[in-house]
């Protein structure tokens, strides 16, 4: 990931993050297809998102969204904006979010604010990002502590104060409480830093918590490490798997990757 500007990564990164549906189990899929016209709105839902993923029934994206379509809640308008960000309709995908945060589903409206922030589909708006970071932190949704955490940390902008100590503080809280792009920067720290075997394991422990969650840098990073055993064990399938879905998703760092290794073939 050298070789890209470091702001043109996290950019990428949440733009997959746009990219990838929110974890849902889904239990008995071609139940839920055959009962469709029976079921709740979120059933439903599911319902759709097991025809669009394939996830044990033939795939049906087609199916998927005129489903989402139909119910017209904040969930299938959330899913509707994935599967717009995935065809690179970005000014269309911010405008399904952007419905489903007034409709008040939190996933959305960090997702949501994500794009303001970052001009992703919209024009930049720190501003109206910060409200919905602040309102969102002020919930304990951890992602967007961090934030508010990364807002504290920087000089170039006037909604919060520069402050160094309160940012480590909110910063530490999002990496306990789970947020995944904390997490990962956390852990690409800690490794610069460690000096012990446990130091090194505990590092790559937020790593690996970060990819399983599907951060891309934390997919690209932990596949790399795992196919060449560096510092840890080598595991080469699960460094595939993990490529794979930074291909899927369409995260350049990995793409720009694979690119170089066919051309030394």
């Amino acid at each position: 990931m050298e070789n890209k500007n470091l702001v043109e990564i996290n950019i990428e990164a949440f733009k997959c993050e746009m990219r990838t549906f929110p974890y849902e189990k889904i239990t008995a899929p071609e139940k839920l297809v055959a009962d469709l016209n029976t079921l709740s709105p979120a059933d439903k839902n599911k319902a759709g998102l097991a025809l669009y993923l394939g996830h044990g029934i033939p795939r049906d994206p087609e199916r998927a969204k005129q489903i989402w379509l139909d119910t017209n809640d904040a969930e299938a308008k959330l899913y509707l904006s994935v599967d717009k960000f995935l065809e690179n309709d970005l000014n269309k995908g911010v405008i399904y979010l952007a419905e489903a945060s007034k409709l008040g589903l939190p996933t959305a409206q960090l997702r949501y604010a994500y794009c303001l922030i970052l001009g992703i589909g919209v024009e930049a708006n720190l501003e109206n990002a910060y409200k919905i970071f602040k309102k969102l932190a002020n919930e304990q949704v951890p992602c967007a502590v961090y934030f508010l955490g990364a807002m504290h940390m920087t000089r170039e902008q006037t909604l919060v104060e520069y402050d160094p100590k309160r940012a480590q503080e909110l910063l530490d809280w999002s990496v306990s409480h789970g947020c995944k792009f904390a997490q990962f920067e956390q852990g690409v720290v800690d490794l610069r830093k460690a000096k012990t075997d446990a130091a090194i394991k505990q590092a790559y422990g937020l790593i690996a918590a970060a990819a399983e969650q599907y951060e891309p840098r934390a997919m690209f990073y932990y596949s790399l490490a795992l196919a060449r055993g560096d510092q840890i064990e080598k595991n080469t399938v699960l460094a595939q798997e993990y490529l794979d879905r930074c291909l899927d998703l369409g995260f350049s760092p990995a793409v720009d990757a694979v690119k170089e290794a066919v051309k030394k073939l």
